[in-house]
């Protein structure tokens, strides 16, 4: 089986586990990531947070986003610019977002966009199907995050539910490691 046959079927197992935790317990293990997140240092002294605007299946980012406006961190979300490239813009509430590319929630054309790349007090939130114990994930298959990995200066933080750690993650040459993953427990 080559590398792209085993992270589609690794895909597929994942997304097919995601469905299964019920919505109690996936609210439990949201809570319990973003409670983590919000303990960080490296979260509490950052200037900046760049987090991902969850969907259904993913861990919940909205109470972590909510607390990092209440603690008065400028928040900047992603938002697809091409089937390649992905850019950084600065949101004040979530009304500022909207449905965008892939049906993910992404900022609008208002938002002010940031070299978020550069900055290096900066923590960036990365999703991910699964991790393993070094940092590298599974995406979606798009190498977005990959790509943007490779160029940041900042911090990453990989978060993920506990029973989707595993050592079973093929990786290539493009793929980038995430500096700590969290999970709910």
């Amino acid at each position: 089986m080559t590398l792209f046959e085993r992270k589609k079927q690794l895909r597929k197992e994942m997304r097919c586990r995601r469905k299964e935790l019920t919505d109690l317990l996936k609210a439990y293990k949201d809570a319990a990531i973003t409670k983590k997140l919000l303990a960080l240092d490296k979260v509490r002294n950052a200037s900046v947070v760049l987090p991902f605007v969850s969907t259904n299946d993913e861990v919940d980012t909205a109470e972590f986003i909510y607390n990092c406006f209440k603690l008065g961190k400028t928040v900047a979300v992603p938002r697809c610019i091409d089937d390649t490239n992905m850019e950084f813009c600065v949101i004040d509430s979530f009304d500022d977002i909207e449905e965008g590319m892939y049906g993910i929630y992404e900022p609008k054309k208002h938002c002010n966009v940031i070299e978020a790349e550069n900055i290096i007090d900066s923590v960036l939130i990365v999703p991910g199907l699964c991790f393993n114990s070094e940092g590298f994930r599974l995406g979606y298959g798009k190498g977005y995050y990959d790509r943007f990995i490779s160029r940041y200066k900042g911090y990453c933080v990989g978060i993920c539910y506990k029973e989707f750690l595993t050592d079973d993650i093929p990786t290539d040459e493009y793929d980038r490691p995430v500096d700590m993953v969290i999970t709910d427990r």
